[in-house]
């Protein structure tokens, strides 16, 4: 089989993905759609995208620097639109878990017939963890921060976020025990 047949085949494969991507779209548009249609057609989207992305990449294996920069510029607009859209799906079906109709039988719909699910009780376990307070100069920090490293190395359940937190708390502790 020639480059260009090959070639053929791929743009023709790819239009599929598009088109079942553009299905997607719209079902994932509308309106009345259900949490669990919502849930169902954005994982069949992040499906469709994943193989379009492989597709997109086997087409520019074949393409020249001119027509690879035109390619790319389109498939990056139509993977944009379908990721923004996948992420607009999602959201939605949270927002829409989130809030659950109480429906009253006999009575018409009134703000007060619409009860919002309360957030639950989120806590969070850490580890206690002592840092010593760094007093030293700018030359000495390095090895400071080695030593930190190696404290939070040993808790590596903690995300970077935790991490900086747990430095950020202890300078506020520090802070408010020299105003003390």
């Amino acid at each position: 089989m020639s480059a260009t047949e090959k070639l053929s085949i791929l743009k023709r494969k790819r239009t599929t993905f598009r088109t079942a991507i553009t299905k997607l779209s719209t079902k994932l548009n509308d309106p009345n759609s259900t949490q669990a249609d919502i849930e169902f057609n954005a994982e069949r989207l992040q499906v469709k995208l994943n193989e379009l992305t492989l597709a997109n990449d086997e087409i520019h294996d074949f393409l020249n620097d001119q027509e690879y920069s035109e390619d790319i510029i389109e498939c990056e607009k139509y993977s944009e639109n379908a990721h923004l859209l996948l992420f607009n799906s999602k959201k939605k079906a949270n927002t829409s878990a989130a809030i659950l109709p109480c429906i009253r039988i006999g009575s018409s719909p009134t703000s007060d017939s619409i009860h919002y699910a309360s957030p639950p009780n989120v806590t969070i376990k850490l580890p206690t963890v002592n840092i010593n307070t760094f007093y030293g100069e700018i030359e000495e920090f390095h090895s400071f921060l080695k030593i930190v490293s190696t404290k939070m190395k040993v808790y590596r359940k903690l995300t970077n976020m935790s991490f900086y937190g747990v430095i950020w708390m202890q300078k506020q502790k520090d802070e408010l025990m020299g105003l003390v």
